[in-house]
């Protein structure tokens, strides 16, 4: 039975957003390709349809964190007080006790040390 044409893309998708919430939960060094590939119920060796390394799906991760960054603090544009909001959403329980789906910033600090392209990826957030 093939696939559906979508399959690879959907697959992708869940990859880079897994890898996204672990890289924020637990940091990029901590974040192993065969414990992530496992959770998601694939194999180690399907990584490696989807990207050509760690690096790769590190950019890719950490790009997906910043468009969610981005989705998230863009009411603050037209909030009365901003850096107040900013600092109220930063400190709130949610995002406190879930740093899975938390700010991807501190996982670009670990990110700044690795190869290009990451580290270029990092550098961008300055």
């Amino acid at each position: 039975m093939r696939y559906p044409e979508d399959h690879k893309q959907k697959t992708r998708r869940r990859i880079v957003e897994e890898a996204a919430r672990l890289f924020r939960q637990d940091g990029v060094g901590a974040t192993g390709l065969q414990p992530l590939m496992k959770a998601l119920g694939l194999t180690h060796g399907g990584f490696y349809a989807h990207f050509k390394s760690k690096d790769d799906l590190v950019e890719t991760a950490l790009r997906h964190a910043a468009a969610q960054l981005d989705e998230i603090t863009a009411p603050l544009a037209e909030a009365e007080r901003p850096l107040a909001l900013l600092i109220e959403q930063y400190l709130s329980p949610r995002h406190r006790d879930n740093p899975g789906a938390g700010c991807p910033l501190p996982t670009l600090s670990e990110a700044r040390r690795a190869r290009p392209p990451t580290a270029s990826c990092a550098s961008a957030w300055r």
